[in-house]
């Protein structure tokens, strides 16, 4: 009867275990199935190789004797072993390059800014080209002409003296000097001690020399350093200029140089010189004089000659009907 038991109870377990590995190997056949049927047809995944085992069941015998334990089939699940998934590759992934920030910019100012006016270029003036050959303008005869004082014994910065001939030089007069006769090429004054002396035209200061017998100074001055014209003032002491410096008319030159125990002496020379040409010459004074001016220095130049022939008693001491001009008996001197 206990024989009979057990068998009987093998047999149940047997009929319970069965169905189960059945169901298993179905469900796990179908996975494959779906799995095969789903997979991407451009990746070439390999087929599992393994082969799903049949379950082999023994028949058990009843063993009468004993009771032996419920035999485990040999079962290979194919469910329990994962079927690979077909994996892809990840993407290359393109190194994006670094941006490299530049200078933050400045949003622009709603306030409008003024465009500058341009300033406009200044028309250059050209410089004038220097005739060498224009003569300066003369608007004084170097030292002061007054009419004469009796009281004072001074007509001006003249004083007069009877022992002298002339005290005022006409150009162009014969004198005698240390080698002779000679014309005088020059306006001569015989003045006051020390009377002031005037440049008589502008121009620039070219050179000064000391005298070589006179302890005075000769000095030389011109329109420009390229000019033929030179107006030389000698016999001047206490100078008061410079060379280059430049000198309007009116400006003071020194005073007047030693000529005796009572008087100075000086003199005005203007001289034509063309370097190119060898022309030289001295001309009166009155030829390059500024004409608004000109006929009040004559009238006191022929009021000093009036009043010194009235001084000496003389009325034909400049002979003033021979002159060219008052105080000039020639025009021109060539030396």
């Amino acid at each position: 009867m206990n024989a009979l038991n057990a068998a009987r109870n093998n047999d149940g377990v047997i009929g319970v275990i069965v169905p189960i590995i059945v169901g298993v190997i179905i469900i796990g056949a179908a996975a494959i199935v779906f799995l095969t049927a789903t997979k991407p047809r451009n990746v070439d995944t390999p087929t599992p190789t393994s082969t799903v085992k049949e379950l082999i069941v023994d028949e058990v015998s009843p063993t009468p004797a004993t009771d032996p334990e419920p035999t485990t089939p040999d079962v290979t699940n194919e469910a329990d072993t994962p079927t690979p998934v077909p994996t892809t590759p990840p993407p290359t992934i393109t190194p994006v390059p670094s941006v490299i920030e530049g200078p933050t910019s400045t949003p622009p100012s709603s306030t409008n800014t003024p465009v500058p006016t341009k300033t406009p270029t200044p028309t250059l003036t050209p410089t004038p080209t220097i005739d060498p050959t224009t003569p300066p303008v003369l608007k004084n005869l170097m030292i002061n002409f007054a009419p004469y004082s009796s009281k004072t014994g001074l007509a001006g910065a003249f004083k007069f003296v009877a022992s002298e001939d002339m005290v005022f030089l006409p150009f162009g007069v014969t004198v005698s000097g240390p080698s002779g006769p000679k014309v005088l090429g020059t306006f001569e004054y015989r003045t006051t001690p020390n009377a002031t002396v005037l440049v008589a035209a502008d121009g620039y200061v070219q050179s000064i020399k000391l005298n070589p017998t006179d302890p005075d100074y000769e000095i030389l001055i011109t329109p420009n350093a390229d000019s033929y014209w030179q107006v030389w003032y000698d016999h001047v002491k206490n100078v008061a200029v410079k060379v280059g410096d430049y000198v309007t008319a009116g400006t003071t030159l020194g005073t007047a140089g030693v000529w005796s125990n009572t008087l100075s002496r000086t003199e005005l020379m203007v001289r034509y010189s063309n370097w190119k040409t060898n022309e030289t010459y001295t001309v009166c004074p009155f030829n390059i004089f500024d004409p608004s001016l000109k006929s009040t220095y004559t009238a006191k130049v022929t009021r000093h000659m009036s009043d010194w022939e009235s001084f000496k008693g003389d009325t034909s001491i400049y002979n003033e009907s021979s002159q060219i001009a008052p105080g000039c008996i020639l025009s021109t001197f060539d030396e």
